[in-house]
């Protein structure tokens, strides 16, 4: 009989390249599906066929576009026409050879970065169809909102304010008093008020909880910003959005495995271990980073000071 494995569980890893032209589908995938790699891959799939469809369809108008701006920043920078230049030899069949690589570099990059890695046609014909998807996305959002926000007020209270003993208890005392569309976040009316649904819904996401509080604190701020949409945008969009997100990720990851919340159970932590996601970058240089946390406001101290319940 073979001896029992009693090897600790390997929390599941998340990878996500930040320089990847594609890193925000990947990002998408981990808030929407952190859980389930299969299904990650089939929407990653679904995603990337997508892509490949819409560049079938306009991606020639779009390369097109591409190369005139292209063209038109060469002039400027020369003092002359787009005509000077294509007047050169040579010069027009270059630009439509430039639309053509265009095209072609683009579906290749969507076929070799996404659609393939992902499983291809066998994880596309196993997927939901695209508009359930985007429901789920839709669902995800608001559990994701609701659990980071957990994770950041915890981390706010034990780091911020440590005069008052930190908890997830205390958390949802601190939540009820704010109430949660005031906060910008959904309202989740059987979760309001109800800690044992607060309670299964950390358990069963508080492995992705650090991913949802970087990303959560990132809307926060982009709120305050000149242009909220285009510094939300950021987040998904840019390098250094999806890089800083996956830096304040990792120092979540590692403050809540470690830390221990007031009156749990000795060598409880407020994540377990096992089930925290780690975040690997492909390489890429990615340190974690301690996030801006936000300190308590005063209705939010006030409910922390006057919280009475058990843990």
């Amino acid at each position: 009989m073979a001896p029992d494995d009693k090897s600790p569980a390997r929390p599941p890893v998340i990878s996500i390249d930040p320089l990847d032209p594609f890193a925000s589908l990947y990002l998408v995938a981990a808030l929407t599906w952190p859980h389930s790699e299969v299904d990650r891959n089939r929407a990653l799939a679904t995603f990337g066929a997508d892509i490949q469809l819409r560049i079938d369809v306009d991606g020639g108008q779009q390369a097109v576009a591409a190369v005139a701006a292209a063209l038109q920043a060469a002039a400027d920078a020369h003092g002359c026409t787009p005509e000077d230049i294509l007047s050169v030899p040579g010069a027009r069949e270059f630009e439509a050879e430039a639309r053509r690589n265009l095209v072609d570099s683009t579906r290749r990059a969507v076929l070799e970065t996404v659609f393939q890695p992902a499983g291809g046609l066998r994880s596309v014909t196993d997927s939901p169809a695209l508009a359930t998807l985007y429901e789920q996305m839709g669902q995800a959002q608001q559990t994701g909102a609701i659990v980071g926000q957990i994770l950041c007020l915890v981390a706010s209270v034990a780091e911020l304010h440590p005069d008052i003993p930190a908890s997830l208890n205390r958390t949802w005392t601190i939540m009820e008093a704010e109430a949660l569309p005031r906060s910008g976040l959904p309202r989740r009316a059987k979760l309001q008020g109800d800690r044992t649904g607060l309670l299964r819904l950390w358990g069963e996401w508080c492995g992705s909880a650090p991913l949802h509080a970087a990303a959560h604190l990132w809307i926060m701020g982009a709120q305050l910003a000149p242009d909220p949409r285009a510094e939300m945008g950021a987040m998904f969009s840019t390098p250094q959005g999806i890089g800083t997100v996956l830096a304040w990720a990792k120092w979540f990851r590692a403050w809540g495995t470690t830390f221990r919340p007031d009156r749990a159970r000795l060598g409880t932590t407020l994540i377990p271990p096992e089930v925290a996601l780690i975040y690997d970058t492909k390489g890429v240089d990615v340190p974690e980073i301690k996030p801006p946390l936000w300190p308590l406001t005063k209705r939010q101290l006030a409910a922390a000071r006057g919280h009475t319940a058990p843990i």
